[in-house]
């Protein structure tokens, strides 16, 4: 995935526009190849936006992802986060679709501070690891515990998914 990223920001011309999907934890991996990627991100394209999505959204992986949009051709000073957040679980049975991201793409434009989105200045990162912070900075722990039926729920579907990939491999 790095490597696709990479490629991208390579291949674009200045002022080209993308979206990459990639897993969330891009975001604040100390490993070298990481921090360079994202330092190389930031200094050679404008990451306007990302967009935070639950889990579940691509099936077959239990990976949290995220979207970056960016620009080629000028650094990056403020990204944008939006936190997309929703009721139900995504999957296979239950895909993401436009309607669910009518707020993001209303907000996108100019990218306002609230409840599920936030703003953040390169320049307050850490300079040596340009790790970008998944949490709302007004968030608290407290809005991260996921409720009792959520976590068996999630245990189920990872229970079922092993015993899926057991039958597969003939174990």
């Amino acid at each position: 995935a790095y490597l696709f990223l990479q490629n991208f920001i390579k291949m674009l011309r200045p002022g080209g526009r993308c979206g990459v999907v990639i897993k969330s934890t891009f975001l604040t991996a100390n490993d070298a190849a990481s921090v360079l990627l994202r330092k190389q991100l930031l200094t050679e394209c404008e990451l306007t936006e990302v967009l935070l999505l639950p889990k579940g959204v691509f099936s077959k992986t239990p990976a949290t992802t995220v979207v970056l949009f960016f620009l080629k051709g000028t650094s990056t000073q403020d990204i944008w986060f939006y936190k997309l957040s929703s009721d139900r679980n995504f999957g296979q049975t239950n895909p993401l679709v436009e309607e669910h991201l009518s707020e993001f793409l209303s907000l996108q434009k100019n990218r306002p501070n609230t409840t599920n989105s936030w703003t953040i200045s390169v320049s307050n990162l850490n300079q040596e690891t340009f790790a970008l912070p998944i949490r709302h900075p007004a968030a608290t722990f407290a809005d991260e515990i996921i409720s009792s039926a959520e976590l068996k729920r999630n245990l189920v579907e990872l229970s079922s998914d092993t015993t899926k990939l057991l039958e597969k491999i003939g174990g």
